[in-house]
This record gives C-alpha cells, structure tokens and sequence, in this order.
C-alpha cells in the first residue's frame, strides 16, 4: 500500500495549465541545478543546447549551476510557452525546482505535507474561490510527484517544534470558525500569539506545555472573543501604519527592476484612484478613498471576500512551519502583512467592484502576483522592518492590520 501524505483538497484537482494559463512560472527565476541534475541534462540534451541553456556556477556561488535566462528573463528552454527539457526528455531530467513546483513539501516526524504556491495562478484559482478548499484529505505519495521537502522538522528538536502539530491546529481551530467575519479570526488568532510571545520562541524553555494552554485557554469562550472584537473595533487603523504600507507597495511597484505583473498591477491600482479632479493623488487621499471602498466591496461580496483570505491563511500555516519565524507572533504578523497588502490592491481594482466573476478574477490575480514578489523579494521582512522602526507594529499594530 502506497504511503500517505497529508493535504487540503485542492491539491488533488491540481494539475499544470501549461501554454493556456495567464502567465508562466519559467520566467523572472533564478533555478538551481544540483550536480545530479547537471549532469543529467548534459547526458541528455544536445551539446550545443546544454552550453547555451546551463551554466556552471563559480565556486563562491551557492548553486552548483543555474539554467541561463534571455534578456527578458525567461528560461532558454522555454519554447511557445512549454519547456523544451520537458517536452523531449521528460519529467525525470527537470532540474527539482521545476520538476517540484507549484508544489510544496514540508517533512514533520517523517510525515509528508504538501500545499500548492500561490504564486501558480491554477493553485490560487483552485486554493481560493471554494469553500471546501481547505478540507484535509490524505494522497497517495505516489501521486504527489517528486518528494523534495522545503522544511524537514522533528518534535523532538526542541521546545519550539516540540510543540507545532497542538499550536498550529489551534490557530487552524480559530480560523474555521466562519460564521465570524474573517477580521475577527485573524484578531482571535494575534491575540493567542501576542499571549505566548514570553516563552513561545526559538529559546522556549521546555515547560512550556501547561502556559500554551493557559493563553488558548481565554479565546475557547465565545463571551471572551466577542469583548476582544468590540474592544478592538471601537480604535481606528493608524493612518501611520496605512499610509507606510501603501506607499511601500507603490514605491516597490513603480522601482525600474519591478516584475512587468507587478508594475502592471501597481499602475492600474494607480490608476483606480485618479480622476479628472486629482489626477495624481496622495497616498493619504489613497488610503482615505480606499476606505470607502472597502466598506462597499465587503457589503456586497462579504461571503467571498471572506473564503479568499480565509483559505489563504489556512495554506499559510500548512505550508510555513511557524517555527521559522523567531516567536508565534513574528510569524503571525508576516501573514497579515501578506493579507493586508492583498486586500488594498483587490478592493483598490476596479474589478473588484463588479460581478463575482470579475472578483474572483482579480482575486487570482493579486494573489499570484504578489506571492511572486514574497517569494523573491524580502518585501514581508522590509515591511515589517520599517514599520517597527516607526514604532507602529507592536501587538497592537498587528491587530490593526487585521482590518485593512
């Protein structure tokens, strides 16, 4: 019988668009090659072809090779759309980036896990738009394609990971309560983080089992999360932290080495806001019209707006081991810095404002195009970076983000 691995539903409808989907995944990206993978496409493709498309990295380099990319930055193999390795030799010689990619495999206790990268726009179709998503079926390992975890944890390692499988479920628990506005989960889940930050970290003592409990405790009656909500309602969103995460994206958009996706969507949120009045507006005018949107959009697609960054966030804990990050609350924070920027770019679409179906197209690609960014760039650290310099993300700010 073929070994199990643990996944969400969409996974197993996953499968690769090629030349029909909206964008490709073999361009903008810089693919190691191991020695093993050099060596195979040597033995397998022509002479000529292998030079041109492989290079051989020089020893202070952390790859043992790269594939070479045209000016635009597209990989040299690929041809109208598909790849050429792929085409002519098969799977077995794709170098594990490509052969592995959109999916993700984390190892925990010898146990697979797989999710997809929301940078695919077919696995952000597929993860976000459905209700049932996100439910938890197992796969055969067999079908999982080429096992090359990107995070290897044992519980036994410390106290931190010690720990991950009964803090990630409860996180997971508090999300899945969705008859409550996605904001008030989010809010639920930083303030179960901001309560372990003494003695959840990279440094945790090993007792720390019974103070777990004890700060997850409180958010288990109803009466308690609904006073958090009404508390943290009643306080507006630091015009601060708005204003420096609006033009943090602007500027990252509008930098000349920006992805052609990314600059694209950043003009036409730009250009969202222009009028004939104030054809180049302030990020404070942004931000204050943007607010308005937002009520209106979330009036009329709350049930959508809420699946969308609802399942995100559930991939997020699946696929990122909150060990990786120095304590709960860091890593808490990274996710609604990631939710944060992607509402303002969806709401700020005009598309959003129309049809479901305009919505649900916008929402795949925000989301495609902005992971692509957090996974290439360090904008989520930046972001985080520059804010707490500014002193606005504290445990507070982060609660705040949570209704952006």
């Amino acid at each position: 019988m073929d070994k199990k691995l643990l996944t969400f539903r969409y996974m197993t409808g996953f499968e690769c668009l090629g030349a029909d989907c909206e964008d490709t995944c073999c361009s903008g990206l810089k693919v190691a090659v191991d020695e093993a993978g050099y060596n195979a496409l040597k033995r397998g493709l022509p002479a000529l072809q292998f030079e041109d498309g492989v290079r051989k990295c020089d020893w202070n380099e952390p790859a043992f090779a790269v594939l070479n990319q045209n000016k635009d930055g597209s990989c040299r193999f690929l041809q109208a759309g598909l790849c050429n390795v792929h085409k002519h030799l098969g799977q077995a010689f794709l170098p594990d980036p490509c052969a592995v990619y959109p999916r993700q495999i984390t190892e925990v206790d010898g146990h697979f896990e797989l999710t997809g990268a929301m940078s695919c726009p077919q696995v952000a179709r597929l993860a976000l738009l459905t209700d049932d998503a996100m439910d938890f079926v197992q796969m055969d390992v067999s079908d999982a394609g080429r096992l090359v975890p990107v995070e290897r944890l044992q519980t036994t390692a410390s106290a931190y990971t010690g720990h991950i499988n009964d803090v990630r479920q409860f996180m997971l628990d508090l999300l899945a309560m969705k008859t409550h506005p996605i904001e008030h989960r989010l809010m639920w889940m930083v303030s179960f983080a901001n309560a372990t930050t003494g003695f959840l970290h990279k440094d945790a003592p090993d007792d720390v089992i019974d103070r777990i409990a004890r700060a997850a405790d409180p958010l288990r009656d109803a009466e308690f999360r609904i006073k958090l909500v009404g508390a943290q309602e009643e306080r507006a969103v630091p015009a601060s932290l708005a204003l420096a995460l609006v033009h943090r994206l602007i500027r990252l958009g509008a930098a000349s080495d920006a992805k052609p996706a990314f600059r694209d969507l950043i003009v036409d949120v730009l250009k969202s806001y222009a009028s004939d009045v104030d054809p180049r507006p302030g990020v404070s005018e942004i931000w204050s019209e943007y607010q308005g949107r937002r009520a209106r959009v979330i009036e009329r697609q709350r049930a959508r707006m809420d699946t969308i960054f609802t399942n995100y966030a559930a991939n997020y804990w699946l696929q990122s081991p909150f060990t990786t990050s120095d304590d709960l609350l860091k890593h808490m924070t990274r996710l609604l810095l990631q939710v944060a920027a992607q509402r303002f770019l969806l709401i700020s679409l005009r598309d959003s404002r129309d049809t479901l179906e305009t919505l649900d197209k916008a929402a795949v690609r925000v989301v495609y195009t902005m992971n692509r960014v957090f996974e290439h760039t360090n904008l989520v650290d930046e972001l985080a970076q520059e804010l707490a310099k500014q002193g606005v993300l504290n445990d507070a700010g982060a609660m705040s983000l949570t209704r952006f």
